[in-house]
């Protein structure tokens, strides 16, 4: 299973609106800033997650958007699979859309060892998503001294901080050969 960009903004949408005081309301530009989600994108995410009822919006001159049910209702995994569809990492193992492996690929989905594995990736995902709640990662977020009021602007980084490599230091020697060589007078 590989997140999507959709599913991991509306994750970090889903997590502010779960770190408001119940009942609060949040405004589109507040929640763009504050994810550093692009705000036409948000609006792209809060219109999948309202029909779903996991959001709620709210009119007027101090609208904006609050969570559709308590923080503790709602996990992970469901927002995931509004966003990106089933968790399962190949269809055949998929609860919610299974499609069975060609005859040709598969003599017997029983006793297929392969489908055994990729079932075994699914149910590790899922115990951990279905049982994660944005309420458990707003008391993470809340416990944790080192994300305490930071903000994370994905606009400015090319890359999530989590999946970033460690900065190598570099040794005195000289500066590499770049890959594409530039024209002339550009060197």
């Amino acid at each position: 299973m590989k997140v999507s960009t959709r599913g991991d903004y509306a994750v970090r949408v889903m997590l502010e609106l779960a770190l408001a005081p119940p009942g609060t309301v949040i405004s589109l530009s507040q929640l763009a800033q504050r994810t550093g989600v692009p705000a036409k994108y948000t609006v792209q995410l809060l219109k999948a997650l309202q029909p779903k009822g996991v959001i709620r919006s709210h009119r007027g001159a101090n609208g904006g958007f609050s969570l559709g049910r308590a923080a503790a209702d709602i996990t992970v995994a469901e927002v995931l699979r509004i966003m990106d569809g089933p968790l399962a990492p190949v269809a055949c193992a998929s609860q919610t859309i299974h499609i069975p492996c060609s005859p040709r690929l598969c003599q017997s989905e029983e006793n297929c060892v392969l489908r055994e594995m990729w079932l075994d990736v699914r149910n590790a995902i899922a115990e951990i998503l279905d049982n994660t709640t944005f309420a458990d990662l707003a008391q993470r977020r809340r416990l944790s001294p080192r994300r305490r009021g930071r903000i994370l602007d994905l606009r400015q980084t090319p890359h999530r901080e989590c999946d970033r490599p460690p900065k190598r230091e570099r040794s005195g020697g000289p500066s590499p050969t770049p890959v594409f060589p530039l024209g002339r007078g550009h060197r």
